[in-house]
């Protein structure tokens, strides 16, 4: 065999080796990242949990969904032949002409109330009840001497209409979302009048939380302002850290939202755990959110309830 036979076998033998060091080396690689991913996926199983168990002795807010009991209250001497005459040539404003529409009149009836909003001493329409696709919506439509248009729309449901002299001046709406959304958001508007047959809804303030949020051992006479000194607080649903996979919430357990530091918010009491103070507080709505799980906290200016770590802010 001569030289240049020599170097080239030498050549083909190293480079086998080396494909077969990189083979091996990248099982080894592939191998240490698996155990790493289970190691993790046990951590957190462990932890989620102690979460769990932590929540099953502990004292939680739970939502109940809020149905259109407060709209009926309003209603005085109940009509339901205005009502069903009114689904009869109206039934495009409730429906908005959706193909899939699939509801009878005498399904939507007990959904529907007529009750005077704008003081002109004419039976309006208060339409609170299930839709397609969404849980459900609220319609506003005013009576102008039997002709009707819609004034205001939103997703879910009316929780309080506040009058004065006869007139609508505040509408609440609670929205706990669709299917199992974990997060809920209160709107108040103000409603003011270009004319009687004009209402203009204006967004006044919204707050938002959880469904279920742990409650506090202690509550303050009254709230406390803050301002957080952490470069990054972290907003959660009770005062227990966990960073795993939350089944309901996502990826970053039961963290609500991030905040950077010098976000500010009021204390409204406080608990003891495993010798860390944890207060509970309702967030401004001037704040930027730095991250969140909750979409629905970042559509508008929010107000948000969660609990932080004590040592992370500074009472004032």
């Amino acid at each position: 065999m001569n030289f240049k036979h020599l170097l080239f076998a030498s050549v083909v033998i190293s480079l086998f080796a080396c494909q077969s060091n990189k083979t091996t080396n990248s099982v080894q690689t592939d191998s240490l990242t698996f155990n790493n991913k289970v190691d993790t996926t046990i951590a957190d199983s462990i932890m989620l949990e102690r979460y769990f168990d932590y929540g099953r002795h502990t004292k939680f807010f739970d939502y109940t969904d809020k149905e259109n009991s407060a709209v009926a209250a309003l209603e005085k001497d109940r009509d339901t032949t205005f009502l069903l005459l009114f689904l009869k040539d109206n039934i495009s404003l409730i429906s908005n002409s959706d193909p899939e529409w699939h509801y009878s009149n005498s399904e939507l009836v007990s959904s529907l109330f007529a009750i005077d909003l704008n003081g002109d001493g004419q039976k309006d329409i208060i339409y609170d009840g299930p839709t397609i696709g969404e849980g459900n919506v609220s319609h506003l439509i005013i009576n102008n001497n039997g002709h009707f248009v819609k004034m205001f729309e939103t997703r879910q449901n009316i929780t309080h209409i506040k009058f004065v002299d006869g007139k609508m001046v505040k509408l609440f709406i609670s929205n706990p979302g669709c299917c199992a959304d974990a997060s809920v958001v209160d709107y108040e508007y103000d409603v003011s009048y270009k004319t009687a047959l004009a209402p203009v809804f204006s967004l006044r303030n919204s707050v938002g939380y959880t469904k279920s949020y742990e409650l506090p051992a202690t509550k303050y006479k009254t709230p406390i302002r803050f301002k957080a000194t952490a470069d990054r607080l972290y907003l959660r649903d009770c005062s227990f850290e966990y960073d795993g996979e939350h089944p309901m919430y996502g990826n970053n357990g039961n963290m609500i939202a991030i905040y950077p530091k010098h976000s500010s918010g009021v204390a409204i009491g406080e608990r003891i755990e495993n010798g860390t103070v944890w207060a509970l507080v309702l967030m401004n709505k001037e704040n930027k959110i730095t991250q969140t799980q909750f979409d629905v906290f970042t559509e508008q200016p929010t107000q948000v309830y969660g609990w932080v770590k004590k040592a992370d802010i500074n009472l004032n």
